[in-house]
């Protein structure tokens, strides 16, 4: 199997929980998860529902609004990141608003298109792969080696 299908084995069936109080961005955003083959296994929209979510839901990658009805989410994507999952930030404010902490997770602008939608899904998923090499995703195992 080349690298590029391996890569795209990898990524198939991708876990993704978006943290967003926008209810028809995070639809949107959810429709373009799904239409890359990634799954959406829970949404929130409030401080309370996003820090229940992270801590219950089986999942890879999250997409975290920095600002949930005016209240920051920095603490929900640092026990993301603490957890072991990866993160993407997802802002309405400059990129310079982002925390320190976030510097290296790769960071959606709103408005964004659904092309940076996926590289930052691909980005998110290459970064916890280099903080920790032990921990990978589960390869398509029924391709590998198939032929």
């Amino acid at each position: 199997m080349k690298s590029a299908e391996r890569d795209a084995c990898a990524l198939a069936g991708l876990r993704v929980i978006i943290i967003e109080d926008e209810a028809m961005l995070a639809l949107c955003l959810g429709e373009v998860i799904e239409d890359e083959g990634f799954v959406v296994v829970g949404t929130a929209g409030t401080l309370a529902e996003a820090h229940s979510l992270a801590t219950t839901a089986a999942f890879d990658v999250a997409i975290v609004d920095l600002h949930l009805y005016g209240q920051k989410a920095d603490d929900v994507a640092a026990s993301i990141v603490r957890s072991g999952h990866a993160v993407i930030i997802s802002t309405g404010s400059d990129a310079s608003a982002v925390p320190a902490a976030f510097h290296q997770w790769p960071v959606l602008r709103k408005p964004y298109g659904d092309a940076e939608i996926v590289s930052a899904i691909k980005s998110a998923v290459e970064t916890r792969s280099l903080q920790d090499p032990h921990r990978s995703l589960e390869p398509c195992s029924e391709q590998i080696g198939s032929g």
